[in-house]
């Protein structure tokens, strides 16, 4: 077939015409947006067939069908039940009336849970799907539109398929109106609440290998049908996994690293040698197992342990047929014969705190006296009524009740670390007690106290700026006891043991504390049940106040009393002082007030130069060993490594002889894991400490 030259390069030209006509028009700003108004559906005879067989689209037809066919375009609320063409909705809602718990949303379809026996297992997902998937129900219709869109795979079922057939449906009719809402569904919604969060069916359990608090609850799965909830259970079974985790061969590197009391003790038991709760004949913090060979017993928290009916063993021991409490994070790994970083074997032991912190309602300014270390950070109550919201100097150390937050934005600084180092060696690896606990010159620069209205006298009404001798003294001799062993060998403690002359370390180190408090907050006005309030800070707040007074009413400037010029002008110079009484001489009136503060800091700032600020999105690790511990005494009693520590389960023993290869890894030496030393990083270790007991107090 021949065709005409011309009229080939007719057509060409009127091609690119026309593709010149499309780009300027597309080129303009606004046609893009133009074209989003434009869209629709397009008509289902011009789709690809290819198209039409796609699963999504069969989904969404099959959805369709069921959502315009088979279902009430008002599914929230139910029939009304005095129509008698079931017909119309339920709309009174502002009446309070108590409305079913479920109702069947498909047409002319007047069932509720008034009308079924299913209500009765506690769930109304439960009974609303019983109804549609059961006999009598509406199965058949979902059935047919199944089969007529090929929904049903291998690998799930058709009840699978169906249910999620409905809910489709369902979302899809819900998004096309405004619910209408009222008392009475405000009453439905906490029946539907009411089916899993009760005073029984909610708890708190403690994981017995890491001990950290879980939130545990029965509810319901999608279909209605029970299921443990929340991120702990209980696990039990002769033939379960437990038993292979607690006793099998297979899962000894679990039980090595996860719960062996033998291999905690020989590695990290140094730290807690003096703790009263892990003696050989103490089984607070652990238990024997049944069934397993040799003589090793587990490091857990026993706390919440349930006995079976088939346990035949003593309190102090625990088997397969006991329910334990275990998280899902340990249960996953543990199974798995994996590690678990926040596990209590791995160098997370805490103990308890002194029940005399909470007996004697210690507050945060007697606990920052008897520390040898201070770090504050300022926090608020963000719940409750106005008046709650306050600081939480105010409340009793480790009774916080409500959520509290910090006031600012969250910043990560490179600190000083040389001086902050240098300072706690002197503290803490030299021993340097001398000037502990703190003087009441050094807690007035830590407290300050700002009065904007009222007397001075009414400082001796706050009692969180009271001090108690007594209660200072107890805890010194709290945290004597728990770092004794640390402390006899420093060169420091060991010049106050020989000024004092006591027996023993300990001893002399209490009679130094007992002197220093005595002098610092004498008896005489500290030693009452409500304490007195701080030395000297009645006097450094009558200063403040005196200082914003006269800053108020500030001097007036020699400019300001630069005399004035007389009116009449002088008939001759020797004239000119006539009649004028001379009041100051000056060179130059002063310009002190003349700018704005903020105008003045703008043009100073502005002469600064080579000002550079480094500023990061990457939060500094910067906990260092042993420092967490000496600021939190009375709650972190000992030196413990944490989840994320480098090199958490390799052999320190072989690990330290090789300094370059640590300073490669990144693991600094001052990060060294020894059984009396260890470091605190942040992450996993402040989630751990997060889901620990607010205050574990020591019971008899």
């Amino acid at each position: 077939m021949k065709t005409n030259p011309e009229e080939e390069s007719d057509a060409e030209s009127s091609e690119e015409l026309e593709a010149e006509k499309l780009s300027s028009a597309s080129s303009d700003a606004a046609s893009d947006a133009e074209d989003v108004f434009k869209l629709a559906v397009a008509d289902e005879h011009t789709l690809p067939g290819e198209y039409k067989t796609l699963f999504l689209y069969r989904w969404q037809k099959a959805a369709t069908e069921l959502m315009y066919n088979h279902l009430r375009s008002d599914l929230t609320l139910p029939l009304d039940p005095t129509d008698k063409h079931k017909s119309e909705v339920w709309k009174n809602v502002d009446d309070g009336v108590v409305l079913p718990t479920w109702h069947c949303g498909f047409k002319g379809c007047t069932v509720t849970s008034a009308d079924s026996a299913s209500h009765s297992t506690g769930s109304h997902e439960f009974g609303l799907w019983q109804h549609i998937w059961g006999i009598g129900g509406h199965r058949d219709i979902l059935d047919r539109i199944l089969t007529k869109y090929s929904l049903v795979e291998k690998f799930y079922s058709k009840e699978e398929a169906a249910f999620t057939l409905v809910n489709q449906a369902y979302l899809a009719i819900e998004g096309e109106s405004c619910p209408v809402v009222g008392l009475s569904t405000d009453r439905r919604a906490l029946q539907h609440l009411g089916e899993v969060f009760f005073e029984k069916n909610v708890e708190v359990l403690l994981c017995f290998i890491c001990s950290c608090k879980h939130i545990h609850h029965k509810g319901f799965d999608k279909l209605g049908k029970p299921l443990e909830k929340g991120t702990i259970a209980y696990r039990s079974g002769v033939d379960s996994v437990l038993k292979d985790i607690l006793c099998k061969g297979s899962h000894t590197k679990s039980w090595t690293f996860n719960l062996s009391m033998k291999r905690f003790k020989n590695v990290f038991g140094a730290a807690v040698k003096c703790d009263p709760f892990l003696q050989d004949d103490v089984f607070e913090w652990k238990r024997k197992v049944q069934d397993r060979r040799g003589d090793d017993e587990a490091l857990c928290c026993p706390e919440d342990v349930i006995r079976s009916e088939e346990c035949m063993h003593d309190d102090v021991t625990v088997c397969s047929n006991c329910c334990i409490p275990i998280c899902h994070e340990c249960w996953n790994l543990a199974k798995n014969n994996d590690q678990i970083p926040k596990a209590l074997a791995n160098d997370n032991v805490i103990s308890y705190a002194d029940p005399f912190i909470v007996a004697e309602k210690v507050t945060w300014l007697e606990a920052t006296i008897a520390a040898p270390v201070f770090s504050g950070l300022v926090t608020y109550y963000i719940e409750g009524d106005p008046g709650d919201k306050h600081n939480l100097m105010q409340v009793p150390v480790g009774h916080t009740q409500k959520s509290w937050g910090v006031r600012g934005n969250l910043f990560s600084f490179l600190l000083p670390w040389d001086k902050v180092l240098q300072q706690l060696f002197e503290k803490i690896e030299d021993g340097d007690l001398q000037d502990w606990p703190l003087s009441p010159d050094v807690v007035r620069q830590v407290v300050r106290v700002s009065f904007t209205r009222g007397p001075e006298s009414l400082l001796s009404k706050f009692k969180e700026l009271h001090v108690r001798s007594w209660v200072v003294k107890k805890l010194a001799h709290i945290y004597i006891e728990h770092r004794v062993q640390d402390l006899a060998n420093r060169p420091g403690v060991l010049t106050i043991h020989t000024y004092e002359g006591c027996a023993s370390v300990a001893s002399s180190l209490k009679q130094h504390a007992d002197r220093r408090i005595d002098r610092l907050y004498p008896s005489a006005q500290h030693n009452s049940d409500l304490g007195t309030l701080l030395p000297g800070l009645a006097e450094i707040v009558q200063g403040q106040r005196e200082t914003t007074r006269t800053m108020e009413t500030p001097p007036e400037s020699n400019f300001d009393l630069k005399q004035s010029t007389m009116h009449d002008n002088p008939q001759s110079p020797h004239q000119l002082f006539e009649h004028v009484r001379p009041s100051i001489v000056t060179d130059e009136g002063e310009s002190s007030g003349t700018y704005a503060p903020e105008v003045v800091l703008e043009q100073g700032l502005s002469n600064v130069a080579n000002m550079t600020v480094r500023m990061s999105n990457q939060f500094e690790d910067q906990f260092v060993s042993k420092y967490m511990p000496r600021i939190f005494p009375w709650a972190l009693n000992y030196d413990c490594g944490g989840p994320e520590f480098p090199a958490l389960f390799e052999n320190w023993d072989e690990l330290m002889t090789n300094q370059n290869d640590l300073l490669a890894r990144g693991i600094q030496q001052r990060w060294r894991k020894l059984a009396g030393e260890a470091v605190l990083v942040p992450g996993d270790y402040a989630r751990m400490l997060s889901t620990r007991p607010k205050m574990q107090v020591s019971i008899e």
